[in-house]
């Protein structure tokens, strides 16, 4: 194995960081392209603490890998893990992982959570040879303005968010979909329809639910409806949300498209 040593993420500046994202998610099961803009919005909604990220570099100072490590409160969370492509396989990822966990435990957090992609075999055996243990699936769903829109004669109202209606909804939501998260997003707007009240987040490319409150699945099949009414000129995305949940069956029911299933996994470190 190759002499490496580590550092911590907040020593490379923007475009370094965004080069070792590219680096560390390169032949990635799933594209991620991470620019300047995306990538400081990544690290800023998701409480991204680079101080405390760990960066692996080889003995002359090149990338090998990296972990983000978000902190909220006496959570942590892995928001991006990798090893540059040559350095796979080698066993190093064990050593990446053991050094975050590391990281988490001097920060006094209990608990470390993280997602990865249910296909990805190897990587699951790597946190689970950690102690990482899976806790649930998380389903990332896709309307495209091509498809069929169903219940489109619902109505939305606007909302304010700053009343927005959180508790309505029983699932936990996804790290990246707690409010802390949400509220950070661009384009921010709320809507309702009937019981049913959602965030979204707007842009020219892409309208992203953030969230979906509510617990009854006729209100959402009214929901999803019109808001694939509403925005019949671009894909509305729904990104981990629990399988099983309400809002999870009703997406499936309206015949959205699941294009990655998640599986969380998450490590006590209290014990």
């Amino acid at each position: 194995m190759e002499p490496v040593h580590y550092g911590v993420l907040a020593e490379l500046d923007p475009p370094a960081l965004v080069a070792a994202f590219a680096h560390a998610y390169e032949d990635y099961l799933m594209p991620l392209r991470f620019g300047d803009e995306r990538l400081r919005l990544h690290v800023e909604a998701h409480d991204i603490v680079l101080e405390h990220s760990p960066l692996l570099r080889d003995a002359e100072g090149s990338f090998v890998g990296m972990a983000m490590l978000g902190v909220r409160g006496a959570r942590g969370w892995i928001g991006g893990f990798g090893l540059a492509t040559r350095h796979r396989g080698g066993g190093l990822s064990h050593g990446l992982c053991a050094e975050v966990i590391a990281r988490a435990r001097a920060l006094g957090l209990g608990q470390l959570q993280l997602e990865v992609i249910d296909a990805n075999a190897r990587a699951i055996a790597t946190y689970a040879r950690a102690g990482f243990v899976s806790t649930r699936v998380l389903c990332s769903y896709r309307h495209d303005p091509a498809e069929t829109v169903r219940g489109a004669e619902a109505e939305l109202v606007e909302l304010d968010i700053d009343g927005f209606p959180w508790s309505r909804s029983s699932a936990t939501p996804a790290w990246q979909r707690e409010r802390a998260s949400v509220l950070r997003m661009p384009g921010l707007a709320a809507v309702a329809c009937g019981d049913a009240a959602s965030i979204l987040s707007v842009t020219e490319a892409s309208v992203s639910v953030q969230v979906l409150a509510t617990d009854d699945e006729g209100a959402v099949d009214r929901l999803l409806g019109a808001l694939a009414s509403r925005y019949r000129d671009r894909p509305i995305l729904m990104m981990n949300e629990p399988e099983g949940s309400p809002a999870e069956r009703a997406l499936a029911r309206a015949g959205w498209t699941t294009f990655v299933r998640q599986r969380e996994m998450v490590l006590a470190l209290d014990g």
